[in-house]
């Protein structure tokens, strides 16, 4: 925001609003391909004319790539309860590997994205196998605090 009221006035935003809203979608983009976090930080509506259009256009397109969108409050809990995990592989044979999965504290849906497609799992109760188009994912959906969940990869 800041950046934009030494580079740009008002009457440019307003008129550059379209191609602002393009390079964030872009940005976007870029940061989904490469599997990262888009942080986007939008303030404040009231000093800039149709800020609020883009903001919500911005929303929009976030919803079509079915982001998870969330306030900051909420994204730092979750990476504290994630801090609070630990994985630990333990190689069964060559053709079997186990994941010992323990929390500090509880945790509530924890996913993990599995990168092979060969292969199969062995899954406790308290886990359960999700496809999402091409992609794996093991989901915990409730972690015990120092309860170890296994989990079995076989090839």
């Amino acid at each position: 925001d800041e950046a934009l009221t030494h580079y740009l006035n008002r009457t440019t935003l307003a008129k550059q609003r379209r191609k602002i809203i393009n390079q964030v979608k872009h940005l976007i983009d870029e940061v989904q391909r490469h599997n990262g976090v888009f942080v986007l930080l939008w303030h404040p509506f009231e000093k800039y004319p149709r800020c609020l259009f883009a903001y919500q256009a911005i929303l929009a397109y976030l919803n079509t790539k079915e982001a998870y969108m969330t306030s900051c409050k909420a994204l730092t809990d979750w990476w504290s309860r994630r801090a609070a995990v630990n994985v630990m592989e333990e190689r069964d044979s060559p053709n079997a590997v186990t994941w010992r999965i323990r929390a500090e504290k509880e945790v509530e849906n924890i996913w993990f994205r599995v990168i092979s497609s060969n292969g199969s799992f062995v899954v406790p109760e308290v886990g359960e196998v999700v496809k999402k188009g091409n992609e794996q994912f093991v989901k915990i959906s409730n972690l015990q605090s120092n309860n170890d969940v296994l989990i079995r990869w076989i090839l």
